[in-house]
């Protein structure tokens, strides 16, 4: 039989540390980008009544 694979201590901890923020991260540009887009009429919601 084969030895057990070393697991990594914080292993979950270190994922999330790295995930969250980008996924941030992401979402402020995405939010920043959409709003250049309205700015300039490049895109822009239209509200029906």
């Amino acid at each position: 039989m084969r030895a057990r694979p070393k697991t990594d201590r914080y292993g979950v901890w270190k994922a999330l540390g790295i995930a969250l923020p980008f996924i941030g991260l992401g979402g402020y540009i995405s939010m920043k980008g959409a709003a250049l887009l309205e700015e300039h009429d490049i895109f822009v919601i239209e509200e029906e009544d």
